[in-house]
């Protein structure tokens, strides 16, 4: 077991920011890989949750290869006259309650519905192609600038959720769009009410968007938002000599900037990680199902 725990420590244990391994190349890509594999593996989960009738619709729409592919990793049809066959209607069935609860579906027909256009129409791929590549040279500049620290910043969910949504059009998976504005709606929302704060009354009301007004934030960072408030505190000293406020793996402390206005938000700052982050995730998931349910109802008001 000590080797096993030797391994958690080294990827977990983020609270010195003197640490070798955040200025090197290994633990940014592990902690990268580990955000984007929840964020795939909860994706998966959902589209596995949704309906019948729409996952067939879907088949219908892609690719050979695709159909291929998906039939191949069918593992609920394929383990049908096994012992397995009822543990995994089971737990579809329970993993549909969590990620698709109906309750919030108020038009479940519109809610499982695919992209359609006639030829010369807007192609949703052609967006879908737009954020990969919008993705991949906002990365790629920001590993030149300042090397391998920029791949934390590449594990905040702003940029996971464009990459997930890129390959969501490509797939022609709505809901999932549908699913990776609601991950950052509330962060988003705050990021525009700072600038117009900061436009109307020269400062920013809450402090999500304060980080484009440090004069360390590099120009590839300060046009695009991030995902700050989960982030964690910890120093990684660039080519430059700054130092940097890395977007690690598990978080211990709220984003100072925000924590200012709101300090609140602050309230299991410096606690064990696993308190931190439920905490984190109550709140901000409480905020983003608030700021769903609004705009739900107003796209509801908006189509009678």
């Amino acid at each position: 077991m000590a080797p096993f725990f030797r391994a958690w420590r080294w990827f977990f244990d983020v609270s010195n920011p003197h640490d070798p391994k955040l200025r090197g190349w290994l633990h940014p890509t592990c902690a990268l890989a580990f955000n984007l594999s929840l964020a795939l593996m909860v994706a998966c989960a959902a589209f596995l949750a949704a309906p019948s009738a729409f996952q067939e619709a879907w088949m219908q729409h892609q690719p050979q290869t695709v159909v291929h592919i998906a039939q191949r990793a069918a593992f609920i049809d394929n383990s049908k006259g096994s012992g397995l066959y009822p543990f995994f209607q089971w737990l579809r069935r329970t993993i549909g309650q969590l990620l698709l609860p109906e309750k919030l579906l108020f038009d479940r027909e519109q809610a499982f519905t695919l992209y359609s256009w006639e030829e010369g129409d807007f192609d949703p791929r052609s967006l879908g192609t737009f954020l990969a590549i919008y993705v991949a040279l906002m990365l790629a500049s920001r590993l030149y600038e300042k090397g391998p620290v920029m791949l934390y910043d590449a594990a905040w969910a702003c940029n996971l959720a464009l990459a997930l949504t890129a390959v969501a059009l490509w797939l022609n998976i709505p809901f999932l769009v549908s699913a990776c504005s609601c991950w950052v709606a509330v962060d988003q929302l705050l990021w525009y009410v700072d600038c117009i704060s900061y436009v109307v009354r020269g400062r920013f009301l809450v402090g999500v968007a304060k980080y484009i007004g440090n004069k360390d934030t590099p120009q590839s960072s300060s046009s695009e938002t991030g995902e700050k408030a989960g982030s964690s505190k910890s120093g990684g000293r660039t080519e430059k000599g700054s130092m940097d406020v890395l977007n690690v793996n598990v978080s211990w402390r709220c984003w100072a900037d925000v924590t200012h206005h709101l300090p609140f938000l602050g309230m299991f700052d410096d606690k064990p990680w696993y308190m931190f982050v439920v905490w984190n995730q109550l709140v901000w998931g409480l905020g983003n199902c608030f700021l769903f349910g609004i705009f739900l109802t107003v796209s509801n008001l908006f189509r009678r």
